[in-house]
């Protein structure tokens, strides 16, 4: 009897054990990661471009296209700009499938993150919304999240650039 309830004890812990550390689902790096809102439309390093720049297609997003600058790999980086942000992406060749985004780089104050942070806000105002930042210099707040980095670059305590990168 007694060995019964140890067993059971042991599986009771075991059950709690695995469910506190939780399980490898990626969808929780998704669901914690940051990501951008535009015209409707979620953007996040590390997804697939297709889906996106097919939802975004009504704003004709220029694109350039470069030899890829990551080491190792044959590819393309290509750079598609719309109102207010630019999207990097790497791919193979074109038409990938997998063509993956890898930066999102505001270009002006039209757009904002979706915590509602803008190119010259304040860093005091970045702190307010987002808290301590991961990383902290005179010219950055850097904020890490899964496998993305959203970064705040800045000049005299003003945002000049944001930015959200992959980190993978």
């Amino acid at each position: 009897m007694m060995r019964k309830w140890i067993a059971i004890l042991l599986a009771l812990t075991a059950l709690v054990a695995f469910a506190a550390c939780g399980g490898t689902d990626p969808d929780d790096d998704a669901a914690e990661a940051y990501s951008f809102l535009f015209d409707g439309t979620e953007i996040r390093p590390g997804d697939k471009a297709a889906p996106v720049l097919e939802a975004l297609s009504a704003h004709n997003p220029q694109s350039s296209v470069k030899a890829s600058c990551l080491s190792g790999v044959t590819g393309e980086d290509v750079t598609y700009v719309l109102p207010g942000f630019r999207i990097q992406t790497f791919r193979l060749q074109e038409g990938d499938a997998d063509e993956q985004i890898r930066l999102i780089i505001f270009s002006d104050d039209s757009v904002a993150t979706r915590e509602g942070i803008a190119i010259g806000a304040t860093a005091q105002a970045v702190k307010d919304v987002y808290g301590a930042a991961d990383e902290e210099t005179e010219f950055r707040l850097a904020y890490t999240r899964g496998t993305m980095r959203l970064v705040f670059g800045l000049r005299d305590g003003s945002v000049t650039n944001i930015s959200y990168e992959t980190l993978e």
